[in-house]
Formats: structure tokens, C-alpha cells, sequence
């Protein structure tokens, strides 16, 4: 018999109800962490107080209470030719950095959805270089000066305002 989730309120792989499918309330379960701190971390976004006080190694926490970005359900191998082999997991995973942050039998305000996940530094640089050069060569292709005219209208229009001599020598240098 599998074992139910510690969580107050969420039915993951308790019998089904009158009118459920059987297994309804199936769900993957995982083990809370050996280690203190992620340990406390799980303790204090879990909804629940009681739960602190004693925690056996038969309790966990079901699927239901993680983000999908935290549940590994393939394993990944690069092989040495470089593609990638991917098959499924006979049981999901977590990842190193999971917490439980949903709750949905109990009120929003103790679900707390978490901030998407950062790409990598190397791909944001690469990601913020491209838009670099996609602003020079937009910025480049509207400056281009087609023609002579072209030129010297622009430069007697951006010099109308200017006094002095220099809007005259420039004026004398582009209506010749």
C-alpha cells in the first residue's frame, strides 16, 4: 500500500471516494529532505503546524504540492557523439532545489507560486548580444545615407534653428 500524503487537507493516494475511479488519488510521493535546512524550508512553507513537531521517515509530500519544474519524470544521458538519450523514469524525481509552494485545499494565500526560473548566464549573454546587434544593424540601415541630396536635405533641415556662421557655411556647402 503506498503511503499518503503528510499534508492536512490533500487526499494523494488515500482510497478513492464514492463515485471517484479507484485510483483517483493517485499520486507519485516524495520523502522530505535529510538535510536540516531544506528540511526546515519544507517545514515552514507547509501549511501546518503540527507537522514540525515529528517528522518519521514514513511521512512525504505528494506531487500535487511541487511546481512541474521541480519533478524530474525522464532521465537524460548525453552520449559521447553528442546527441541525447532520454527515457522515462519508473518513478519521478526532485530536484536538488525543490520546495513545496501549492496547496489547493487550503486558502490562496498559503500557496505561494514561485518566480520563473533564470536562464543561464551564458545564454543571457548570448540572448543580450543578439538583441545588441539587432539594434546596430536597425539603427544602421535607418541612417544610411542614400544619395547626396538626401544628405544635404537633412543637414539644411537640421540647420535651420542653428545661427551663426557655421549654419551659413554649412548651408553654402550642401546647396552648391
Amino acid at each position: 500500500m503506498p503511503r499518503k500524503c503528510s499534508v492536512i487537507g490533500c487526499r494523494g493516494n488515500y482510497d478513492a471516494r464514492k463515485g471517484e475511479p479507484a485510483d483517483a488519488n493517485k499520486v507519485s510521493i516524495f520523502r522530505f529532505p535529510k538535510d536540516a535546512v531544506k528540511k526546515a524550508e519544507w517545514l515552514r512553507r507547509i501549511p501546518q503546524e503540527l507537522l514540525s513537531e515529528d517528522i518519521s521517515d514514513d511521512m512525504v509530500v505528494c506531487e500535487r504540492h511541487f511546481d512541474s519544474r521541480f519533478i524530474i519524470r525522464n532521465y537524460s544521458y548525453r552520449q559521447p557523439d553528442g546527441s541525447e538519450f532520454t527515457c522515462p523514469r519508473d518513478a519521478p524525481i526532485l530536484d536538488t532545489d525543490a520546495v513545496p509552494t501549492i496547496f489547493p485545499n487550503t486558502p490562496s494565500y498559503l500557496s505561494s507560486p514561485l518566480p520563473p526560473k533564470r536562464k543561464a548566464p551564458d545564454s543571457r549573454r548570448v540572448e543580450m548580444a543578439a538583441r545588441d546587434d539587432k539594434a546596430l544593424d536597425d539603427w544602421l540601415a535607418s541612417d544610411a545615407i542614400s544619395s547626396f541630396e538626401n544628405f544635404a536635405d537633412n543637414v539644411t533641415a537640421q540647420n535651420t534653428g542653428a545661427r551663426g556662421d557655421w549654419a551659413v557655411f554649412f548651408g553654402a556647402l550642401c546647396c552648391r
